[in-house]
């Protein structure tokens, strides 16, 4: 034996995975036999001769005299020297005890889960080796009410109705003696050599466990009217527990049940009687405890198996169970809608007997529609994970649980919606947000399923309901029944009404993500760590700003706006680059909290490959252009273009300077005239692009182009964007009259020359929109719908035009992207981008 387990200590992992695979399967075939086996209507003829308070007597007898069967694993665990708790060995005893009961395999089982509960790793031969020299007291007990019975049936007159009968009653009653006197030899060292103390306290669980068994089967025949005396009952059930045993199979099914049927039909008991006993004995004693023994296999093994693979197994389980409840409810809502298309009778509802037949039927009906439309909105709201969809669930399950079992018990649906609320308090935990925002693809998804099925409805509905009203009434005509638009627009009407109650109440407080803007801390994290390519914008304060801190400091900030349930951020997180991903982290999970998705807009390749690994989808939506100051220069041929640009301007009397901060009201007033000039009523950007904002620009220096007359006539604002080695600009304005061809060209070399002197490596000239996007055939399908609009967008607005310009300057081109949260669609997260941009929307943000 010893050498068998060494060998077998390398398969240890395989033949584990085995096994627990083998219990789950075997329960879903036991779970699935028993369906076979027991029927809802026969059971249900039974119980309606058996008062309520003797059924629940019956359970009540079974699921205690399963107790004692737990006796063994607390003798097994001092047996082991475990540590247990007393709870967790009560509880994984349940689950081993029932399971063996009613799976049986010769104790295959028994082993196999206790060493499962109680092992310890390494010490795999000893445990094996305590748990199966133990196996066979298991059924000891059976000795002692076979003795009592071959009592019985010496000084009783019974009926020999099995054959063998008082000879399996003495073999019966040898067995636990013989196994005494084996499992305590000291020559055998694996199954002998037991103390007795140990033998003597297993022999009296067993005795218990089988004492409990037997009273239970006789008292559940006695609360069942059942008047057979104990001298006839106790002989019998004793001779096919040990056909039961002897046959391996599970749960002794089959020879327990015909030695039985034999026995008392020798008796005299009718054989329907002898099925309901029977049927209720496995049901109190076998089935009701093996589920009892589900959950505490689930719990503490799974437990176990969750740890092992460090929570990938519950993990898993918990977002199946979810998911499978977000369709369950939603096919609950559709179920319910499309049972109202049926007509009725409702002649026993009499408080409808002052209505016409249309008008009853579609008083009748309309509940049925209105519940299951607002179940399709609950299971929008568990999925978004909204703590309120909780309480409302229980109240819509209990208002469909009377709804649909007045008049007549609907035993099919009253067990899916009790199915339901368990499912509803099993992902309890996934409900954890304490806002609904009722986003732009939730709404569309719901607004297509609920049209189209109100317009079905209502054409069947239409078409049904005069033959069948027709067929319950014969003296009626068809006109009768006809539904009208006054019908459909009433109940539309209603049903919308409702549903927008339902989302206000979904909605809750609402609470906002991030933080408003303050400027002076703001400006510290840039001082202390630097900023990105669009960190200056969160300047103009239209954003706002979630904060990431360690032990209580400022490390990053990511600006972005809402709209809808998106949290758009612009651009990357200002701050200390070491604690971005943990920053991002955080942010994601805040954003979940309060439900909202989050949407990065113009980031770099890492990050956008940081966050796809959070499930997040992304498309590349331009290329940003930086210029090499190092490596700029205005010699040679190549760049002759460049210096005749800044040789015909600086002819022509203009001049280029930088403005430091602060600036004054008249400088601010000027460039405000020239910028309204340059705008000539259009409208400016105000998510992605900085605007004409006074405050804005005294945070960094401007950038000044003055003719002969020292006139401004362009301008640019320098971002204040504190980036280590990197210079950029936000708005660029002229007055077209004032200035002659090659005077932007003049303003950007000049810049180039300006920062080149001052020290810093690159100028960034911004993003060249859909640049390089879609331009394979193998690129994604939205991929190749925006290199269309690069193509053939010129009208709205000239990709090429600013590519081509920006070219020239022969920058380095980095890739932008953006990034969409999976529950997003990518064509709501781009329109949400665009109305951020636009003065319109802003303008209704201000004024809210």
């Amino acid at each position: 034996m010893k050498t068998i387990i060494e060998k077998l200590k390398a398969f240890m992992p395989i033949i584990k995975v085995i096994f627990f695979t083998s219990i789950v399967v075997l329960i879903i075939v036991e779970l699935m036999h028993l369906k076979q086996t027991i029927s809802v209507k026969e059971l249900g003829q039974v119980l309606q001769g058996i008062s309520w308070l003797n059924i629940f007597l019956i359970f009540l007898v079974g699921t205690l005299a399963v107790f004692p069967t737990t006796g063994y694993d607390f003798i097994v665990n001092r047996i082991l020297k475990t540590n247990h708790s007393k709870s967790y060995i009560l509880q994984t005893s349940w689950c081993i005890n029932t399971f063996n009961n009613l799976t049986g395999f010769g104790g295959i089982i028994d082993i196999g889960l206790r060493l499962a509960f109680y092992g310890k790793k390494g010490e795999e031969e000893r445990e094996l080796q305590e748990v199966t020299r133990f196996l066979p007291y298991l059924i000891s007990g059976l000795s002692f009410i076979s003795l009592v019975s071959l009592g019985l049936v010496s000084i009783f007159p019974v009926t020999r109705s099995v054959r063998f009968y008082d000879i399996i009653l003495l073999a019966s009653t040898l067995y636990f003696p013989l196994i005494y006197w084996f499992s305590g030899r000291k020559n055998n060292h694996y199954f002998g050599n037991m103390p007795a103390k140990i033998r003597l306290q297993l022999g009296l669980v067993s005795l218990f466990e089988w004492t409990c068994a037997a009273l239970a089967f006789i008292i559940i025949g006695y609360l069942m009217g059942i008047d057979l005396p104990f001298y006839k009952t106790l002989p019998l059930f004793s001779i096919a527990c040990a056909a039961g045993i002897v046959s391996l199979i599970p749960g002794g099914l089959g020879s327990f049940e015909l030695v039985l049927f034999t026995g008392f039909a020798a008796e005299g008991l009718p054989k329907e009687t002898v099925v309901a006993w029977l049927l209720l004995y496995r049901l109190a004693y076998y089935i009701l405890p093996f589920f009892a023994g589900i959950y505490f296999f689930v719990r503490h093994l799974g437990h176990q198996i969750n740890q092992r693979y460090q929570g990938a197994p519950r993990e898993l389980l918990s977002s199946s169970l979810h998911s499978v409840m977000i369709h369950a409810v939603r096919w609950l809502g559709i179920s319910l809608v499309f049972s109202t298309l049926f007509f009725e009778k409702i002649s026993h509802l009499s408080w409808l007997d002052g209505f016409g037949p249309l008008q009853k039927q579609l008083i009748w009906q309309f509940p049925g529609l209105l519940i299951g439309v607002c179940f399709i909105l609950l299971a929008r709201a568990i999925a978004n994970g909204v703590k309120r969809a909780y309480s409302l669930m229980f109240l819509g399950l209990a208002a469909t649980l009377v709804y649909i079992n007045t008049g007549s018990i609907s035993w099919q649906w009253s067990l899916a919606i009790v199915l339901l609320g368990l499912g509803t308090v099993l992902i309890r935990t996934h409900l954890y947000k304490a806002q609904f925002i009722y986003s732009w693809e939730g709404r569309t998804k719901d607004i297509i399923l609920i049209s189209s099925m109100l317009f079905i409805l209502f054409t069947l509905a239409s078409l049904i309901f005069p033959y069948r009203a027709y067929e319950m009434n014969q003296h009626l005509g068809f006109s009768r029944y006809f539904l009208t638009w006054k019908h459909i627009l009433l109940a539309t009407s209603l049903v919308t009404l409702a549903y927008a109650c339902l989302v206000r109440y979904l909605y809750g407080g609402k609470t906002l993500l991030g933080e408003t803007f303050e400027h002076d801390r703001y400006q510290r994290l840039l001082s202390e760590y630097g900023g990105s390519a669009d960190s200056g914008l969160a300047f103009i304060k239209n954003k706002r700003l979630f904060w990431y801190q360690e032990e209580g400091l400022d490390k990053a900030a990511f600006q972005f706006s809402t709209i809808n349930n998106k949290a758009v951020v612009m651009g990357e997180p200002a701050g200390n680059p070491e604690t971005f991903k943990n920053a991002t982290r955080a942010f994601i999970e805040a954003a979940d909290r309060l439900n909202y998705d989050l949407v990065f807009y113009s980031i770099g390749k890492d990050m956008t490959l940081f966050l796809h690994e959070y499930g997040f989808e992304f498309m590349k939506v331009g290329e940003n252009a930086l210029v090499d100051l190092d490596s700029f220069h205005l010699k040679g041929n190549k760049y002759k273009p460049f210096r005749n640009a800044l040789n015909r301007v600086q002819k022509e009397g203009f001049t280029f300077e930088i403005s430091p901060q602060p600036h004054s009201k008249v400088l601010l007033d000027e460039l405000e005239t020239i910028s309204n000039k340059w705008l000539e009523k259009r409208q400016e950007k105000r998510f992605s692009l900085g605007f004409f904002d006074r405050d804005y620009f005294q945070e960094a220096p401007l950038a000044l182009v003055k003719n002969k007359e020292q006139e401004i006539v362009a301008f640019a604002n320098i971002m204040p964007n504190h980036q280590n080695g990197i210079v950029s600009i936000d708005l660029m304005r002229y007055d077209a009259k004032k200035i002659p061809n090659g005077v932007m060209d003049y303003l950007f070399l000049s810049l180039f020359i300006h920062f080149k002197e001052e020290g810093l490596a690159y100028f960034d000239l911004g993003m060249a929109p859909l640049w390089g996007v879609g331009q394979v055939k193998e690129s994604f399908l939205h991929e190749r719908l925006a290199y269309l609009l690069y193509n053939f967008g010129t009208h709205f607005y000239s990709f090429e035009g600013l590519h081509q310009y920006k070219k020239k300057f022969n920058p380095i081109w980095e890739e932008r992207y953006v990034s969409v949260a999976k529950s997003s669609w990518l064509l709501y997260a781009i329109l949400g981008i665009f109305l951020l941009d636009t003065k319109l929307f802003n303008k209704k943000r201000r004024s809210s």
